[in-house]
């Protein structure tokens, strides 16, 4: 923490308890006084507003919020560490191509990938001429799904094929 975020939380605090302190005395003295009472409610008004801006510093200070912003980037794997997921082989109509594992868009196929967790289903699609694998059900540019026993965690995966 810097040295001005600490002064700044050092006068924040010590007006909060002046705050209190003012409430206190108009609380229990018979004769408050309205001078208090405008005097307690600065104070609170300029406590809560700089108790913002402390809070505000803090959390931009914040050493977490970097390494939050590095698990979302993108990940391109490859095919061999795709394989980890464990693709399931086509049962239905199995093809020789991506190890038997690639489910086309044939009703029955479709049924049978439509039965499985979002979080384990796998979309080979072309874009521009590249073939990738993108984690989830998709529809745009697809060639066919992939079904494995592992499900994914992270959107921002790409497989290199």
């Amino acid at each position: 923490m810097s040295k001005n975020l600490k002064i700044l939380a050092a006068v924040t605090l010590g007006m909060l308890s002046l705050t209190i302190i003012s409430f206190l005395i108009m609380a229990f003295t018979p004769v408050g006084g309205r001078i208090f009472t405008f005097f307690a409610m600065i104070q609170a008004v300029c406590a809560v507003f700089f108790m913002g801006i402390v809070v505000d510093a803090i959390r931009k200070q914040n050493p977490f919020r970097r390494i939050k912003k590095a698990k979302n980037e993108p990940v391109e794997i490859t095919w061999e560490e795709f394989i980890t997921y464990e693709p399931v082989n086509n049962h239905i109509k199995p093809i020789d191509s991506y190890n038997g594992c690639l489910f086309l868009l044939s009703d029955r196929e479709m049924y049978e990938v439509e039965l499985w967790d979002h979080h384990q289903v796998w979309t080979l699609i072309d874009e521009g001429g590249d073939t990738y694998i993108i984690p989830g059900y998709h529809i745009v540019n697809r060639l066919g799904y992939f079904l494995t026993k592992k499900p994914w965690t992270s959107v921002q995966i790409t497989v290199i094929v």
